[in-house]
């Protein structure tokens, strides 16, 4: 279903405009809720997570919602919200960016099968200045300059900044200027356009100067005030003859910024050209689809884009694709699933990144809890002791630094144990991806001197009752303790509670280690051993990724971290 015929029934802000949230500090229960806007004249609805709108567009978000609603996102779930002055075309690549943090070039034939959506003309388009043999655009410049003045006119500075270093970026590479339609849609937005107005300037003051560019002979199609102030620039040349090239050396020259230190980030940031961006034009055919999952005893519905599920998990593929029943409807019911761990792997598909719930994450799971009939249950957790024991050892009253120490150990505990959830879930629902990258947190977390995850016996009782003895998280819990369990740390009387097989594979890499002198945990030498990369291809980007942690590791020789008891 596409969310043009489906409506669902069941950058950071800074100062006075942005107030900043970290990436690293979002939490997974943002997707708990849904809005749908119904977007320019024919009212092309957009399906958005609430929470992902308030985190990311504050002010927008109380501008179309308003402020009661923002602090009863529950009582506001499945609202439409009606935007009829905005065009289809740019709040899709605001919704993509929304998402991904990234400007994606869209699709060519973006809009061309919906109704309500304008797709752009790829004809030849006039410009100021150009290169006589340009390369291949990305971009149709108009439609990041739209993107800017989106982000203005709602107090969205960063898709601004964003937009307007692509347009420099891309004009740049193709040795060009801004196109007709994108100069009269700048000058034609007013004041919202101000900064961006003064890069087009600059660039056409610049290409006028370049010997490998053909200017155009009649300017008159252009905005009066555009020509003028690049007619007063080459006067000024006529006493110094000097161009800029200001959107390289000063790119925030053309951005929104509040506070010196957001300034030197950003510059920093663009002074050198970054890695390619991790999402492609797929994405928007990704957020087209939404379907319905009801997770939990209590079926809790969270609606989510069918497209970016199922590229990540083959399981949801299927369910989706019709191969099951549920899939017809676009509904799935996922009563085993445990909601806290599904929402991490939610964030996951989403963000590509292993996140810890955070306070508030878990502080709006507390509220579903409360509000269970006392009928329901949570699914059982094969970790539900472990879980206890971490909660009493919090709550042990002890000396000011004592306690806050161990608070800080039982909260790197309950991570641990809720990535060794995630992991199985993953096994489970096939996210290949996402056991891969709980492999390089886990790994991360043992090289800084966290807590063992063999430390507790219920934890290596799940991995092995859940999981294939082959997984790389068996394999890795193994080697863990064969390197990691001392006299003090082996929980002895607690041997005989453990899996068979993990004990039996423990004992024989004790042997090989002292028979061969391994010099190094096995990590160390090559993490890959703990990941299912789907080609050489996918191997050699992860290699190269990672080549100063795996160099730092090998480095280290035998000598683990110290442990946390």
């Amino acid at each position: 279903m596409r969310p043009w015929s489906f409506v669902c029934e069941a950058c950071f802000y800074f100062g006075q405009t942005e107030a900043k949230t970290e990436s690293a500090d979002r939490d997974s229960g943002r997707y708990l809720d849904h809005v749908i806007f119904q977007v320019g004249p024919q009212a092309v609805p957009f399906m958005v997570h609430t929470g992902v709108l308030i985190e990311r567009c504050p002010a927008f978000a109380e501008s179309v919602m308003g402020a009661t609603a923002i602090g009863d996102k529950v009582a506001f779930d499945g609202r439409k919200i009606n935007l009829p002055d905005e065009e289809a075309r740019i709040f899709w690549i605001f919704v993509v960016w929304l998402y991904t943090e990234e400007l994606v070039p869209p699709l060519e034939d973006l809009g061309t099968d919906t109704e309500g959506i304008e797709a752009r003309s790829h004809e030849p388009r006039l410009r100021f200045a150009r290169k006589v043999w340009p390369g291949t655009e990305l971009w149709d410049d108009e439609d990041l300059v739209d993107a800017y003045i989106f982000g203005r006119k709602h107090h969205m500075d960063s898709l601004s900044t964003l937009a307007v270093s692509t347009l420099a970026a891309e004009n740049e590479k193709l040795q060009r200027t801004a196109s007709l339609a994108a100069v009269c849609q700048a000058f034609g937005a007013g004041h919202w356009a101000k900064l961006l107005c003064d890069y087009l300037v600059d660039e056409a003051d610049w290409r006028l100067v370049c010997d490998y560019c053909d200017r155009i002979e009649d300017a008159s199609p252009f905005p009066p005030e555009y020509i003028s102030r690049v007619e007063e620039r080459e006067l000024t040349k006529c006493n110094a003859p000097v161009s800029y090239n200001w959107w390289r050396e000063a790119p925030c020259r053309y951005h929104i910024h509040h506070g010196l230190k957001e300034q030197e980030r950003c510059a920093l940031t663009w002074a050198e050209p970054g890695p390619d961006g991790r999402y492609n034009a797929d994405v928007y055919e990704q957020l087209k689809d939404v379907g319905i999952v009801l997770v939990d005893a209590v079926a809790y519905p969270l609606v989510l884009h069918k497209g970016l599920i199922s590229g990540q998990a083959e399981y949801f593929r299927r369910a989706f694709s019709g191969s099951f029943a549920e899939g017809k409807e676009a509904q799935i019911q996922l009563a085993e699933e445990n909601l806290r761990i599904f929402l991490m792997m939610v964030d996951f598909v989403y963000t590509r990144i292993v996140r810890e719930p955070t306070h508030e994450d878990r502080q709006a799971l507390r509220a579903l809890s409360d509000q269970r009939p006392e009928t329901c249950h949570e699914p059982d957790s094969v970790m539900g002791e472990t879980l206890g024991r971490t909660l009493v050892a919090c709550s042990d009253p002890s000396p000011p630094t004592m306690a806050a120490e161990i608070r800080v150990t039982c909260a790197r505990q309950t991570h641990q144990e809720e990535l060794v959830e995630l992991y199985i879930l993953a096994d489970r629902r096939d996210v290949r991806l996402l056991r891969d990258d709980i492999m390089n947190e886990l790994i991360v977390q043992r090289e800084q001197g966290w807590p063992l995850v063999t430390s507790r016996h219920p934890v290596i009782y799940a991995a092995f009752v859940s999981l294939p003895n082959s997984s790389k998280l068996c394999k890795y819990t193994v080697q863990e303790a064969t390197w990691g369990w001392t006299e003090g740390n082996s929980q002895k009387r607690e041997l005989i509670k453990l899996p068979p097989d993990f004990l039996g594979q423990v004992v024989g890499k004790m042997l090989k280690l002292r028979a061969e002198a391994v010099l190094r945990p096995f990590w160390r030498g090559n993490i890959c051993l703990y990941h299912e990369h789907a080609d050489d291809a996918e191997k050699a980007s992860f290699r190269l990724d990672w080549k100063e942690f795996q160099a730092t590791l090998k480095e280290k020789g035998a000598v683990l971290e110290p442990v946390e008891t």
